[in-house]
């Protein structure tokens, strides 16, 4: 990870500003066997606002499943989120037969489609 973050202010109110990416970042799940990619696309705070930015996961087929939308944190006792998740052939799932996960085997694909 990179990425360098600011606080200032009070206790009780502090203001956040920073950045953080992934560098080379992976997630392996388990128990089904599937490793992705994370993306290097900066996670941006500013005024205590977080922005995914297109954040993203890469599954093993090369596909995108992006996060997009906010956290808005400006008071931590009533944090505020509006996110959505965008995929097309997001390969979710890609398992050969064996004993070590969950899953037999197979695949899954994801696709989201906006409103």
């Amino acid at each position: 990870m990179i990425g360098a973050f600011q606080v200032k202010g009070q206790m009780n109110q502090p203001l956040i500003n920073g950045d953080l990416r992934f560098k080379d970042g992976t997630i392996e799940a388990l128990m089904i066997g599937t490793t992705f990619k994370i993306d290097s696309s900066a996670i941006v705070i500013r005024d205590n606002l977080l922005d995914f930015n297109h954040f993203g996961l890469i599954a093993p087929n090369k596909q995108r499943l992006e996060l997009l939308g906010t956290v808005d944190f400006a008071s931590f006792s009533a944090i505020k989120m509006d996110a959505s998740v965008q995929a097309k052939n997001f390969q979710a799932m890609k398992v050969k037969e064996n004993t070590e996960t969950m899953v037999l085997q197979g695949k899954c694909l994801l696709i989201s489609r906006q409103p």
